[in-house]
């Protein structure tokens, strides 16, 4: 990087363009094989001041741009979504251990009555 600034101050290399506001990062983590052409590149995320969230694969000008509102609505749903599946996994758990019972119970039921025709 030092490079770069001493051919800056050279003239031989134009300065980085500044926004007041943006702010731009790059994400350590890298894109999985789903992604197809963009797999192994990491995303980089440009935060304008208005709410807008810029996302885009690194090397690349493929821009998907999203609120920062939308991203709220969508953290909830996600949320309230994990929540739903599991109290419907509780009462998924619930039936079968109830209608386990009622299936042992219908057991022993035929097995006394059998006894009671073998006597």
């Amino acid at each position: 990087m030092q490079h770069y600034w001493h051919e800056v101050r050279a003239g031989l290399r134009a300065a980085p363009q500044r926004t007041k506001g943006v702010v731009k990062r790059k994400l350590d983590v890298s894109l999985d094989g789903s992604f197809g052409p963009d797999r192994d590149k990491k995303i980089i995320v440009t935060l304008h001041p208005d709410g807008r969230l810029e996302l885009r694969p690194e090397r690349t000008q493929r821009t998907e741009t999203i609120h920062l509102v939308d991203v709220y609505r969508y953290a909830l749903r996600c949320r309230v979504n994990r929540d739903l599946l599991e109290k419907a996994r509780l009462k998924k758990e619930k039936k079968a251990i109830r209608l386990a019972a009622e299936r042992q119970k219908r057991a022993e039921k035929r097995l006394t009555n059998l006894q009671d025709f073998v006597e």
